[in-house]
């Protein structure tokens, strides 16, 4: 039976988490001993890569060479937010941390969002560069997406 323990020194704070065995009984085994354990490898016995392991990556798969750069938060996420006007009747979305080239930003973003616009009567939505403070704005809830495709795309 596992208990924890119920005093708890000021000199050892986390000893709360240890648990004692208490009246518990194992069956004695003689076969089972220390020379069963595999021996760890040696590093001659790994086997070296070779370039045929890598022939079924895909060069999609590494990220792309592009002229602008979007860096993460302090938190490691992509800066990539939401704001909600008039009482949440107006959504947009906002990328910040933008570097480089941001009008090249803008482009594959409003690429992005008329690739996958399938709304007939209205048009897709455009990508705005505010120039003060270089922030790329669009009307609409498009945060998931932007993170997919800037992730995606390497950052």
């Amino acid at each position: 039976m596992l208990r924890l323990r119920s005093f708890v020194p000021a000199s050892r704070p986390f000893a709360r988490y240890q648990t004692t065995l208490a009246s518990t009984s194992f069956p004695s085994s003689s076969s089972a001993s220390s020379s069963s354990a595999a021996p760890p490898l040696a590093p001659s016995s790994i086997p070296a890569a070779s370039p045929e392991a890598y022939a079924d990556v895909d060069a999609t798969d590494a990220p792309v060479e592009t002229r602008y750069h979007v860096a993460r938060t302090a938190g490691g996420s992509l800066p990539v937010y939401s704001d909600v006007r008039n009482g949440g009747n107006h959504w947009r979305t906002i990328v910040r941390k933008v570097t480089g080239d941001a009008k090249a930003l803008q482009a594959d973003l409003n690429a992005f969002l008329s690739d996958g616009h399938l709304d007939p009567i209205r048009p897709a939505p455009r990508v705005t560069l505010r120039p003060t403070n270089r922030h790329l704005e669009v009307r609409g809830r498009f945060v998931d997406e932007f993170k997919a495709y800037l992730s995606a795309r390497g950052f």
